[in-house]
């Protein structure tokens, strides 16, 4: 049986955005850096791009402000298929980045070419000041290619899929964990309220989604065994095999006119952009 959900009024919604979204986080401090970087008039320019037609190779964006001036050093790699992964934690990667302290040399750019690509495994000078490595999504990615390569616009649909499709991408993946005992859930006047969010495919539709409607969607993945232990203070989870884990959370309100990203300062619209979903302000 479906439990009765508590539906609450856009008022006192609007009340839960201005707390949800008030953490501290990288947006916050990115508006501080902004602010300093227009103030000071910090001058951007691109002093090498050395990449092919196909997008591969490197280069160089620098940032010059009134005392130093950082560079990001980007590497694009034309991997092999079989070392070609959707994972981050891997042997190599699409692309390889560095922060570095200055305007890099071409003598700088042969080493960090030597080593970037390698992340923690290279050897890199006091001047590069952080390490970075990303990769495509390759089934989203050869889809969107592959249509856009017919004449075709992709599908919105299969795009949205991809949501619904986080299990299996995450179980395929590699040696990852999807909590189960740990779901996502209704919220207001208590921390957990009906009905519960799963990160994971069941028979029941669950509740209807409609005006009122606001609850939390927290997946929690772990880089091995989903099975945990609660800790001696009651509210900590551990793995039991100690491996990493990472937990992600929003909060999301449905009202007349749209759904509102509680936790999001700019209502989701970044992240909903690329589904074709506009949240709507509670005003």
């Amino acid at each position: 049986m479906i439990p009765q959900v508590k539906l609450r009024e856009p008022e006192e919604v609007m009340k839960l955005s201005r707390l949800g979204s008030l953490h501290l986080s990288r947006i916050s401090f990115m508006r501080v850096l902004l602010r300093r970087l227009a103030s000071e008039n910090w001058q951007f320019d691109k002093p090498d791009w050395n990449i092919d037609n196909d997008g591969f190779g490197h280069a160089v964006y620098s940032v010059h402000g009134p005392k130093r001036s950082y560079s990001l050093v980007a590497f694009a790699h034309d991997l092999p298929a079989e070392a070609r992964s959707d994972r981050v934690i891997a042997e190599a990667w699409d692309c390889t980045f560095t922060l570095h302290d200055g305007v890099p040399s071409d003598a700088d750019i042969i080493r960090l070419k030597n080593n970037v690509p390698l992340q923690e495994a290279g050897r890199i000078s006091t001047s590069e000041l952080t390490l970075s490595r990303a990769n495509r999504s390759v089934r989203l990615w050869d889809y969107v290619v592959n249509s856009l390569a017919s004449g075709k616009q992709p599908d919105l649909k299969k795009l949205n899929e991809v949501g619904v499709a986080v299990q299996d991408h995450v179980l395929s993946a590699g040696p990852f964990g999807i909590l189960e005992q740990y779901v996502g859930h209704g919220i207001g006047r208590s921390m957990h309220e009906d009905p519960a969010v799963f990160n994971y495919r069941v028979r029941d539709a669950g509740p209807k989604v409609q005006s009122g409607l606001c609850i939390a969607i927290e997946p929690m993945i772990t880089f091995g065994d989903q099975d945990t232990l609660v800790l001696d203070d009651e509210w900590g989870v551990a793995t039991r095999d100690n491996s990493d884990g990472a937990h992600w959370e929003h909060s999301v309100a449905v009202h007349d006119d749209g759904i509102w990203v509680l936790t999001a300062v700019d209502g989701g619209a970044e992240g909903l952009k690329p589904f074709g979903i506009a949240p709507v302000f509670l005003g």
